[in-house]
C-alpha cells in the first residue's frame, strides 16, 4: 500500500520568491462539505486512479500542456519536450489545465 502525505504544501515561485501557485493536499473528508463530490463522482475519481496506476506500471507518462493532455512512453528522454511517440488523449473536456482557470 502507498503512502499518501497529507496536508503538505508546494509553492512554485518566481526569480524574486514570490508565490505564483499554491497547491495544498488533505484528506477528501476535509473539503468543503457545500461543493463536496457524490458517491458516484468519488466512484469515478478512484477508477480514473487505477486507471493513472496501470498507466505507470506498463510505461506510460502523461504530460499537461495547457488544455492538452499528451501520452507518450516513460523510457524516453525527459529533455525531449514532445516525440514523434508522444499521443493526445481525448479527455472529452473533462481535463482543463491550470493556465486555463487563471482566465475565470
Amino acid at each position: 500500500m502507498a503512502e499518501k502525505a497529507i496536508g503538505i504544501t508546494v509553492q512554485l515561485l518566481d526569480s524574486d520568491q514570490y508565490v505564483i501557485r499554491q497547491a495544498s493536499s488533505r484528506k477528501r473528508s476535509d473539503q468543503a462539505t457545500d461543493k463536496q463530490f457524490s458517491d458516484r463522482q468519488l466512484t469515478v475519481i478512484k477508477a480514473l486512479e487505477k486507471v493513472l496506476r496501470h498507466c505507470k506500471k506498463e510505461g506510460i507518462q502523461l504530460i499537461g500542456f495547457s488544455d492538452e493532455l499528451v501520452a507518450q512512453p516513460s523510457g524516453l528522454d525527459p529533455q525531449e519536450l514532445m516525440s514523434a511517440y508522444a499521443l493526445e488523449v481525448d479527455t472529452s473536456d473533462a481535463y482543463k489545465g491550470a493556465d486555463s482557470l487563471q482566465g475565470r
